[in-house]
């Protein structure tokens, strides 16, 4: 028998009332009962970020180590929770193709790139980087300059609409949320050091108009999916 919209929905929030009352001590693990939850919280889509595509990233050696042999990472852990990679490509030479590859990028260490060496020299640098912060800053334009560490070949592999998604735990909620495709990169030396860029800065920017259109479309899928879930139109 059919049941009516009033009955799907009090059936949905008798699920949420009887989820709400679980104790962490009355859930176990399904096959093994001395495993015991030590916290019982909603999981709920992540509607905040859900304008957002994200995409999977796989190293394949830790790329907080310098070398794949090293037993001690360089790279700070707060540095590396914020590198970006960067999409590149060789330049064509001697009948051989360019060769795409992304450049991954860290946060400088502005104490570590002080070091020792002439004052005077160090002071004008740092006066040229603070009078263009002060200028972005100005522009409503945040900036964060980044070191060039190493390039990786990578494969993009697309993944079908709803095939994967990642969970983000909070204090009082779990929220999830799409992984649109999965890379996985290589170590590979494809740049020469002295051809990198001299610098590198990410600065953030006000959505264009294309992209607020796409970001507000994603919300109204996501709020139209969930809709499906409780409501389903009468045939005629």
């Amino acid at each position: 028998e059919r049941r009516s919209l009033a009955e799907l929905v009090d059936s949905i929030e008798k699920g949420f009332d009887a989820a709400a009352a679980l104790k962490p001590g009355q859930v176990t693990h399904p096959t093994d009962s001395s495993l015991v939850a030590e916290a019982v919280l909603p999981v709920l889509p992540d509607f905040e970020c859900w304008h957002n595509q994200y995409v999977q990233m796989q190293f394949d050696v830790d790329p907080a180590l310098e070398q794949a042999s090293d037993l001690e990472p360089k790279y700070a852990r707060d540095r590396v929770a914020r590198a970006l990679v960067k999409g590149s490509s060789t330049q064509p030479r001697d009948g051989v193709p360019a060769t795409q590859y992304v450049a991954y990028l860290l946060p400088k260490d502005k104490k570590a790139a002080g070091g020792e060496g002439d004052e005077e020299a160090e002071r004008e640098t740092e006066a040229e980087a603070a009078q263009a912060e002060a200028e972005d800053e100005e522009a409503g334009v945040a900036r964060t300059e980044l070191e060039w560490v190493r390039e990786y070949a990578y494969e993009v592999i697309r993944q079908e609409e709803g095939a994967a998604y990642f969970f983000v735990m909070g204090s009082e909620s779990v929220v999830y949320n799409e992984c649109a495709s999965r890379i996985s990169l290589t170590r590979k030396a494809l740049c020469e050091v002295s051809a990198r860029p001299s610098e590198v800065v990410l600065k953030r920017r006000a959505l264009e108009e294309h992209e607020q259109a796409e970001h507000d479309t994603r919300r109204q899928k996501l709020a139209a999916d969930m809709l499906r879930l409780t409501h389903r139109a009468d045939d005629d």
